[in-house]
């Protein structure tokens, strides 16, 4: 079995990020103050980073510049996470974010942090929901496809077979969730 964890803090990587702080700084810091709930579980080797980060639309330079930024330090907690023996879920998006359908820069903008979860057998994490199946549509496009269009963008970007965890794949049916980790 799988256990991936997140212990939550309320500050954010957009936050990190406006306030000046450099990636590996931040990264350092933030690994510092999840470091102690490491040690407290020590059967969890996978630990999640901030939660469902957001800097904005692919055409806005600023987002990209976000991601940039949320790239180098997903990497360098890669790193971190690695020389304490553990291992990163990198990203952790929120549903539909970022867009794959039509632009994909905030996608290559990202790519440094997806070749450190790679070499560190690392995953990379998203947060999909819809119902009340999968396949079930947000905007104009299914989960289904997006997800295939996600796993084709990374597998081609570092020409390598890349894990994906999708970390909250839930299918909402009322008030009944079902949680599940997906390998793709």
């Amino acid at each position: 079995m799988l256990i991936i964890g997140r212990w939550y803090d309320p500050l954010t990587a957009g936050e990190q990020w406006r306030a000046g702080i450099d990636p590996k700084k931040a990264a350092s810091d933030y690994v510092r103050m999840q470091e102690r709930h490491y040690k407290e579980m020590p059967e969890i080797l996978y630990w999640e980073g901030h939660n469902e980060p957001s800097f904005g639309a692919p055409q806005d330079v600023e987002a990209r510049d976000g991601m940039r930024w949320y790239a180098g330090f997903e990497a360098e907690r890669v790193r971190i996470l690695a020389d304490m023996g553990l291992r990163a879920v990198v990203g952790n998006f929120s549903t539909g974010y970022p867009e794959v359908e039509n632009d994909n820069r905030l996608w290559e903008e990202f790519l440094p942090a997806l070749e450190a979860a790679h070499e560190h057998k690392g995953f990379l994490g998203l947060h999909e929901y819809s119902g009340p199946f999968m396949w079930s549509g947000w905007g104009l496009s299914t989960q289904g496809p997006r997800m295939a269009n996600v796993t084709r963008l990374i597998l081609t970007m570092i020409q390598a077979g890349s894990p994906c965890v999708t970390e909250r794949c839930t299918a909402r049916f009322s008030h009944h969730e079902r949680w599940v980790v997906c390998r793709l």
